[in-house]
């Protein structure tokens, strides 16, 4: 079967995929792999970065895993990231995201019953506090929150203690560390996901080159010491995905492709313009040098002549802001015998340009596409530090932006990357009323009058 690069090959019953280096396939027996017994589904045209969910019974086989693959050809996110690190503003915006979910930092709180509400009472809990300390649970969150942002899954390590190994020690046994797995690494395995609504195992592995693949339990709720070590795999549902969530802003991956377009567009139209000059000659000229000078017409020594003139031409006509701004095409042209048509000699004519129009209208473009990814990656155009009709945003709305986002859209991606610590503390530290819990402290700001005594009325402007 011929393969080529980055193209999902498919002929009789068997599917490659170049990336991976892995077979796809919807009936491999359950026992012996064989590759002549697979089957491929997926049209070679179809996007790498776009999800489509295989069918009941049809996985990815890697040496003897069976595997749910991450998109059509099991490098979703590797995919992803590039078209991200293509677009100039998506990375800032993510950061920004990533710096507003962090804020405020993390509390441990009791919920109580308050005037007839749950409120949530903040906590100090030393033994929690050095446990947390022990396994660098900050630079944990931090991955994990990045993760979330840019690809909306997540995968905890979690790992028992000693006292697991032995029996007599079975009351002493806990979750001794949450670690941190890069969720790009991970996949699902496919054997019980049909009896099942979770898998049983997940594994890691550079899917690219997946020379080494390691194989993980998942996490049981029922039996949290059931492993000396499980995956505790978090996501966020996504419609028509239901093995691995999908950020929001996937939709625009059309728009992104066309923003990397406008600026290599812009850069080589700087480094490698059009054509901006007609340098013409006549027949006359050169007959007449070939004649004082002994040559052939179109001979060796006339034609070097000529790119030495032309050269000096060029050395003119050069700008110090591209590599051959200069750009210009010779030709030659004749004289009749009555009142020239074209004068004996040389003449240089300058081309219509237009690169500003085109360049205008391409900014323009540009715009109107950084207004779609804001409002795909659900961030407040004020919070995004991008210009909006020519302006940034005020103070007063990057303040109302600021709240707004932090009530919506931050609670339930918190509540989702703290899950794994929060089962981690139910299981170690529960006791009987005690239930402690992990939560982001909700920030918000406040107008200050002095500030307002300070700014322009917009009705006086």
């Amino acid at each position: 079967m011929k393969r080529s690069p980055g193209i999902i090959q498919g002929e009789n019953h068997v599917a490659i995929l170049p990336g991976s280096q892995a077979l796809y396939s919807s009936t491999a027996p359950v026992s012996l792999y064989n590759p002549r017994e697979s089957v491929s589904i997926h049209p070679a045209s179809f996007a790498s970065y776009f999800s489509q969910e295989p069918f009941e019974g049809e996985y990815l086989q890697i040496g003897s895993y069976r595997i749910v693959p991450n998109g059509p050809d099991n490098l979703f996110p590797l995919n992803f990231k590039h078209l991200i690190d293509s677009n100039d503003k998506l990375h800032s915006m993510l950061r920004q995201k990533i710096d507003l979910m962090m804020t405020g930092g993390y509390y441990l709180y009791l919920e109580q019953m308050q005037g007839g509400k749950v409120v949530q009472q903040e906590i100090l809990d030393n033994e929690i506090e050095d446990w947390l300390e022990s396994f660098g649970f900050f630079n944990y969150l931090l991955e994990q929150v990045v993760d979330f942002t840019y690809i909306e899954n997540n995968a905890s390590l979690m790992v028992c203690n000693k006292a697991r190994r032995f029996s007599s020690m079975q009351s002493q046994v806990k979750i001794s560390a949450l670690q941190y797995l890069p969720a790009e690494d991970m996949r699902m395995g496919w054997s019980d996901l049909l009896s099942h609504r979770t898998p049983q195992h997940y594994y890691r592995g550079n899917w690219l080159y997946p020379s080494t693949i390691v194989q993980y339990p998942a996490y049981d709720r029922s039996s949290p010491f059931r492993f000396n070590s499980s995956v505790f795999f978090v996501k966020m549902p996504t419609f028509g995905s239901k093995h691995y969530g999908r950020p929001p802003f996937i939709g625009i991956s059309s728009y992104l492709e066309l923003k990397a377009l406008i600026l290599a567009w812009q850069k080589d139209n700087l480094k490698n313009t059009q054509f901006k000059w007609h340098v013409e000659s006549s027949f006359d000229f050169w007959e007449t040098v070939a004649r004082h000078r002994g040559w052939e017409m179109n001979g060796p020594e006339i034609l070097k002549y000529e790119q030495e003139i032309l050269q000096q031409i060029d050395t003119f006509l050069r700008s110090e802001t591209a590599e051959n701004a200069q750009k210009r095409f010779h030709t030659k042209f004749g004289t009749t015998q009555f009142g020239s048509d074209k004068v004996s000699g040389w003449k240089i004519t300058a081309l219509e340009d237009n690169t500003l129009k085109n360049s205008e209208a391409y900014i323009k473009a540009g715009e109107q596409i950084d207004a779609s990814i804001i409002a795909s990656v659900h961030l407040d155009p004020s919070l995004s530090n991008i210009q909006q009709q020519g302006k940034l945003s005020s103070g007063l709305d990057k303040l109302i932006a600021f709240n707004i986002h932090q009530l919506t859209a931050t609670p339930l991606p918190r509540r989702l990357i703290l899950s794994p610590v929060n089962e981690a503390i139910r299981v170690n530290f529960w006791k009987e009323g005690y239930r402690p819990k992990l939560g982001f402290r909700q920030m918000q700001m406040n107008y200050q009058e002095k500030g307002a005594a300070t700014t322009t009325n917009p009705q006086e402007e």
